[in-house]
């Protein structure tokens, strides 16, 4: 796996009237540098947002070695609280919601989940954006427990 370092601070946006996807936040060319730091894990609690219920949005660049070149990836996420979608270089990877589950958001909301990344989408040796958003209705709210990415055989 890619070292932990590269998985603790993220940009983060708070998205309160949901115009991300329209502004398309998610595409590798979108400018986040005005974009606050904020350490994984959550959004609430630990730091100076606290409470908030809607949409957020996290950005992560980071590279990928060129030793890896046309393996596909995968992308672990301990958990998303509560809803998530997720995004390689403006790709959509996956969903993880109640409709896309099937289950309530109180049965997902704690549990893990993987994004595959086809290596079709992987920038080798070069700047990748993986780009997380965050759906909250009730209490907490965020990445709420680390990422790992690996290039499983």
């Amino acid at each position: 796996p890619l070292p932990a370092e590269y998985w603790g601070v993220w940009r983060f946006h708070l998205d309160p009237v949901d115009q991300g996807l329209r502004v398309k936040v998610h595409a590798p060319a979108f400018d986040d540098s005005g974009w606050p730091e904020i350490r994984v894990p959550a959004w609430y609690s630990e730091t100076e947002i606290g409470a908030y219920n809607g949409v957020a949005w996290y950005r992560m660049h980071f590279r990928v070695p060129d030793a890896w070149r046309g393996r596909d990836l995968r992308i672990l996420f301990a958990a998303v609280d509560k809803e998530g979608w997720v995004y390689l270089n403006g790709q959509l990877l996956r969903e993880h919601t109640a409709e896309s589950e099937g289950r309530s958001v109180n049965d997902i909301y704690d549990s893990p989940f993987f994004a595959d990344a086809p290596a079709g989408v992987v920038r080798f040796g070069e700047d990748n954006v993986l780009t997380v958003r965050v759906r909250n209705a009730f209490a907490g709210g965020g990445i709420s427990r680390p990422v790992f990415i690996h290039a499983p055989r």
